[in-house]
């Protein structure tokens, strides 16, 4: 999705491709301590990278602390990278042979690993695990990391795009909840009523981040995609892109129910100060502390349905080995991310979802408030099309921004540009 040319500023992983190393900045933990080295008694020692920043980092560090705390046999090595340039020290590593035995990288960003034939195919590997098997997880989200016919990584968490909102504004307008379905008439009509000029907006679409998220949903909502790989061509021009993109103008400039524009995070500090009721953004914010001093007033809520179909859009990480591991180096890696998946409940603490079916049945999970509405978003869920060698950015500078920021009207002829520029670029990367 993202490699747009305006940075993102409040993801806590996500570009378009992650090679892309486009900057990603979160109020989060930039300077936790490294995991427990390599201890002298372990037998097989593998290394680990992941470009986990801010809250989900802590709950990642635990479980990696725990593991190597519970067992002796395999260490676990872990590198914590700064998302800021994760993406070009992992590709740097691996054009040059020398990365680690275990990586973090989401599905699309990982396409072009996938294609150049990096990562372990893990059919075999997993054939016997009672846990890392396809039951264990969303359909969505396991498929999203098959390539070929074949298995290569498996899925560590998700975050799903929320709708946020204050508790308080909803109830006074009179309703128990927000209305999240019906479509736009319905969504919107709701959203009038939770409107009072400009004191106090209904519902606030981005015009920056995170439309990198809202724009495949309401894609997806409408029945689009979009890339085709068997024609190679992109579909962002299609009959349901043109009625996304339509319908987000019309929220913004026919409706009026929120800004026209705003600064990024604004948005966050208007929820929690009362002059917006409903906002968008991932599931790590339900951690924030800005949106938190809203205390029992705070709500998470699923993403509303705008167009005919209920689709949602899921960031989504995973782990994958690399291609030169030895099979004890593979059999290790996958005790621990055995053990990580048992273990992902401290992932829930932190606002992230855990993808292990078991323990998101559990008790503990179930008594988490926020991050279990965002499991409920899993079902619904639509990914980046893992396309080797992806670049979507022209979509951003030369349709979204330009229709949302109030610059065009001309929403055809700006997708129309768009799709050409980015099926050039796919069928002709060099030129």
């Amino acid at each position: 999705m993202f490699m747009s040319a305006t940075p993102v500023k409040r993801s806590r992983r996500y570009s378009r491709f992650i090679i892309a190393a486009v900057v990603v900045m979160l109020i989060g933990l930039s300077a936790l301590p490294a995991a427990h080295a390599a201890t002298a008694r372990a037998s097989v020692t593998v290394t680990l990278w992941s470009g986990l920043s801010g809250p989900d980092q802590t709950g990642f560090l635990k479980i990696v602390n725990g593991f190597n705390a519970s067992q002796s046999a395999v260490q676990v090595s872990y590198d914590q990278q700064s998302f800021n340039g994760y993406g070009t020290k992992l590709a740097t590593a691996l054009s040059a042979g020398q990365a680690p035995n275990i990586w973090t990288l989401d599905a699309a960003g990982s396409a072009t690993y996938m294609s150049q034939g990096q990562m372990a195919p893990l059919d075999k590997l997993i054939a016997k695990s009672k846990i890392l098997k396809a039951s264990n997880f969303a359909k969505t989200n396991w498929n999203a990391y098959r390539y070929k016919g074949h298995q290569l990584m498996i899925p560590l968490d998700v975050v799903p795009l929320m709708m946020y909102y204050n508790k308080a504004l909803v109830k006074k307008a009179g309703f128990k909840a927000p209305v999240v379905s019906g479509g736009l008439k319905k969504v919107m009509a709701a959203a009038k009523k939770l409107t009072k000029g400009t004191t106090q907006y209904g519902m606030v679409i981005p015009t920056d981040w995170p439309m990198q998220f809202l724009w495949p949903t309401m894609l997806a909502q409408y029945g689009g995609k979009a890339f085709d790989t068997k024609s190679n061509k992109s579909m962002v021009n299609s009959k349901a892109a043109v009625q996304a993109l339509t319908a987000l103008r019309q929220i913004i400039y026919k409706y009026n129910v929120g800004p026209k524009q705003y600064a990024v995070d604004q948005d966050i500090k208007m929820l929690a100060n009362g002059s917006a009721a409903q906002i968008f953004d991932g599931s790590w914010q339900l951690t924030n502390s800005t949106l938190t001093t809203l205390g029992s007033n705070f709500g998470a809520s699923v993403v509303p349905r705008f167009g005919p179909k209920h689709k949602v859009f899921i960031g989504d990480t995973g782990f994958a080995l690399y291609k030169k591991n030895s099979t004890a180096e593979n059999q290790a890696a996958l005790k621990f991310i055995e053990y990580y998946e048992t273990h992902s409940i401290d992932m829930a603490r932190v606002g992230d979802v855990p993808v292990y079916k078991p323990v998101i049945a559990s008790k503990t999970f179930k008594k988490l408030g926020g991050v279990t509405v965002a499991a409920k978003e899993l079902k619904y869920g639509v990914y980046n099309p893992p396309v080797p060698n992806y670049d979507d950015h022209w979509l951003y500078d030369d349709a979204l921004w330009p229709v949302l920021r109030g610059q065009s009207t001309d929403i055809k002829g700006d997708l129309n540009k768009a799709a050409a520029a980015i099926t050039n670029h796919m069928q002709n990367p060099s030129g």
